[in-house]
């Protein structure tokens, strides 16, 4: 089974980021991927963690607003 990590701001589009996130899971899911859903904190949170979970999953997803996708 392929893994993969969607990094989402939970405030980005009027905190829809969470239900993007959710979403990108279900579509995943269906295609058999075992997705996690993983919540920035803070500016610069999303380059850390690719840093950290890019060993670890076969693809990384980012589900916010501009500047979480420019990290």
């Amino acid at each position: 089974m392929q893994r993969a990590v969607v990094f989402y701001n939970p405030t980005s589009g009027k905190s829809q980021g969470l239900r993007a996130a959710e979403a990108v899971r279900e579509g995943l899911d269906s295609s058999r991927w075992q997705v996690e859903c993983v919540a920035t904190e803070r500016a610069g949170h999303a380059t850390d963690l690719a840093a950290d979970w890019g060993t670890r999953v076969d693809l990384m997803i980012v589900a916010g607003g501009d500047g979480t996708l420019r990290e």
